[in-house]
């Protein structure tokens, strides 16, 4: 069979398999988590105007994604698959972007494939892609502009491109706040290799800062509360020689799952980044000047380095992995060449199959294993806040971890129903939020609301108290002091989640 035939077949294989992936992902339709929630809730209450001013619960996101997001919620209705579409079609289109960027920047065939095939199972990118957050369309951009920086002659004369291009550039940051690290690394790509003049550059970078602000300016609060978020979760870099090592170390423990050591990738694209080095394409920096953008945001503490944030950094780290495979030729044996090239498959094998096993064996029960929040967590959420929204009495109060309250919040503006609830809010220590507290403060909230328990009292919490984001009162500790007080109490256990319902005193 012709080899061109056979080639072509394979990327078709590998495109279907990984649209096959996110397809059944999407079509699973797990309830929405507490991060989708509180981004959801802006939907319930935001009009095409407003969408484009602060969110509801300190959410942040680029404007025109929600606007885009606004008009699908308008035309399909509020549910899982409709506000998730979006995610979802520019993650199916981001399988066959991807392949024309490695074609730009991997000439040999092997590595085209294996970069795909890495790209088409890699969890996070799967998982994204059924996500009711931005993360997908952030990696779709990227791999967009990408191509078009490869395409793309920006040494014109015509002065009415530099208007369009900067427009341009103004509107695409406000669809993806990737594209805050992409176009500075462009520019200066381009500017290194002289196909870009002074002021060309200076207009368009213009244009990018301007929009940034903008953004800043009507996003001021929440831009405060994300600042001080992340400030405590760790996802800055900090001015010392560990902190970039755990950052990245972080990040592929992400990638990868946990399934394969992180150092044999961080080897890996180290080996890469010397292939790229030796070819000494100059245009081809514009890879690692995006990696170097976000480096300096997060040291600056203007952007988080943290995961999800920067999922577009898995195919720019896939397209350096697979260079090694344009120098296999240089090695005069045969035998050195063979071997280094099934030494990168197979280490990826290794790692896309145990997730692919894991996912056809746990796609009933579970989500991804770079999520905390399994499906029977969600479930759970779900079940319980619509238990509770039956059975509520007007002015109960209600103690809950914050994932749990946002939830109830959810599922009670679907309603439409009007309910009055108290809440604590995990903080600092535990879940990165305002106050400080420990398990003994905890503890005494409930006690304290227990003590004055006049108009019945709901206490959620979870089980397992492993993750320390999300403690919450153990339940023996709940079952002993409602003996203690003789209160009359119905409980509830429901996946990984306790309920109890607590009759006035």
């Amino acid at each position: 069979m012709n080899k061109k035939i056979i080639y072509y077949f394979t990327i078709f294989i590998i495109i279907a398999f990984g649209i096959y992936l996110r397809f059944r992902y999407y079509l699973f339709k797990p309830p929405f988590w507490c991060d989708e929630i509180l981004y959801g809730l802006s939907f319930i209450v935001r009009n095409f105007i407003n969408i484009f001013t602060s969110l509801e619960e300190n959410q942040m996101a680029p404007p025109l994604f929600s606007f885009l997001i606004l008009i699908i919620r308008k035309i399909f209705g509020f549910n899982e698959y409709s506000l998730r579409l979006i995610p979802f079609v520019f993650g199916i289109l981001s399988e066959f972007v991807f392949y024309f960027v490695l074609k730009e920047f991997i000439k040999n065939k092997a590595g085209i494939i294996m970069g795909l095939f890495l790209f088409s199972v890699c969890p996070p990118l799967i998982y994204y892609c059924g996500e009711f957050k931005p993360y997908s369309t952030d990696v779709f951009i990227c791999l967009i502009l990408l191509l078009l920086y490869k395409k793309v002659n920006l040494n014109f004369n015509d002065n009415k491109y530099i208007i369009i291009y900067t427009v341009i550039t103004m509107l695409l940051v406000n669809f993806s706040f990737s594209v805050i690290f992409i176009i500075p690394a462009i520019i200066l790509s381009k500017y290194i290799n002289k196909e870009i003049f002074n002021y060309k550059a200076i207009w368009i970078i213009g244009g990018l800062v301007l929009s940034c602000g903008i953004l800043f300016l009507t996003n001021m609060t929440t831009y405060k509360f994300m600042f001080d978020f992340w400030t405590r979760y760790k996802g800055f870099l900090l001015f010392n020689l560990k902190s970039p090592f755990i950052i990245i170390n972080n990040f592929l423990e992400f990638w990868v799952q946990h399934h394969v050591n992180p150092y044999l990738f961080i080897m890996l694209i180290l080996l890469g980044s010397i292939c790229f080095f030796f070819e000494k394409k100059k245009e081809n920096l514009v890879l690692f000047f995006i990696i170097f953008n976000i480096i300096i945001a997060s040291f600056l503490k203007i952007y988080p380095s943290s995961e999800r944030l920067v999922l577009f950094l898995i195919p720019i780290c896939i397209i350096i992995i697979c260079k090694i495979t344009d120098y296999a030729y240089y090695f005069k044996s045969h035998t050195k060449i063979y071997s280094i090239i099934i030494f990168i498959i197979l280490s990826i094998l290794n790692y896309q199959a145990l997730y692919l096993k894991y996912l056809n064996t746990n796609l009933d029960k579970d989500i991804m294993t770079n999520e905390r929040w399994i499906l029977t967590d969600r479930i759970s959420v779900k079940n319980t806040s619509e238990y509770i929204l039956k059975n509520y009495e007007p002015e109960e109060d209600i103690i809950s971890l914050y994932e749990f309250y946002t939830s109830i919040e959810y599922y009670a503006s679907l309603d439409k129903l009007n309910i009055n609830y108290m809440h604590y809010i995990i903080p600092q220590k535990i879940n990165c939020f305002d106050n400080l507290s420990t398990k003994q403060e905890i503890e005494k909230l409930f006690l304290n609301f227990l003590k004055n328990n006049s108009k019945g009292l709901w206490v959620i919490g979870r089980l397992d108290n492993s993750f320390t984001t999300r403690l919450s009162p153990d339940i023996q500790f709940i079952e002993n002091e409602l003996m203690k007080n003789k209160s009359k109490y119905i409980k509830i256990l429901e996946g990984n989640i306790y309920i109890f319902h607590i009759k006035k005193n």
